[in-house]
This record gives structure tokens, C-alpha cells and sequence, in this order.
């Protein structure tokens, strides 16, 4: 029984891009662990130092925005104090302490 070396059922192969069960399935339940506890983890960053509170919410994003191709530009982060943020795209200065 079975296929001859080099051979298969599926000889397109996999699918690019498609996701198997098992990833389908955990993607699932980590979805739901967060809707379940958004308040909770919201809270838990909302206590964080300025800093630090910046750099998860960034670490988040990762997750909710589509990566981007490299673009010329700069981004500069300031922290003249703990309660002044600001970042700085292209020579755009934007405050994220308020």
C-alpha cells in the first residue's frame, strides 16, 4: 500500500497560506481567552509606567495591524519626563501623554 516516493493523493500539495486544524483551533481559544479577559489585561497595562505601557501596547499592535513594508521615515519615542510621551514620525512630533 501507500504512494511511491515523490508521489501522493494531493499532487497540487498543501495549499499556500492554508492553516491546519490544530492552528485554526488554538487561534480559537486564545481569541476567546482575550475577549473574555479584555477588561482585566486593559487594567493590567493601565498600571504600567508610561514606558513600558507604550512599549506593549506597540508589542500589541503587532498582532491587530498588517506588517508593512519597509517605508523611508523616522520614528523617534521621547520620554522627557515619566508623564510626557512623545513620538515623532517623519519630523511630525505626536503627545501620547494625554
Amino acid at each position: 500500500m501507500g504512494f511511491k516516493k515523490g508521489h501522493s493523493g494531493n499532487p497540487e500539495g498543501k495549499p499556500k497560506g492554508a492553516k491546519n486544524k490544530v492552528t485554526i483551533a488554538l487561534k480559537e481559544r486564545v481569541t476567546l481567552l482575550i475577549e473574555n479577559n479584555f477588561e482585566k489585561i486593559e487594567a493590567d497595562i493601565n498600571k504600567l509606567e508610561p514606558k513600558e505601557r507604550v512599549q506593549a501596547i506597540i508589542k500589541l499592535m503587532e498582532f491587530v495591524i498588517p506588517r508593512q513594508f519597509k517605508q523611508d521615515g523616522k520614528l523617534d519615542v521621547d520620554f522627557p519626563n515619566e508623564k510626557k510621551i512623545y513620538i515623532s514620525i517623519d519630523g511630525k512630533d505626536i503627545d501620547l501623554s494625554k
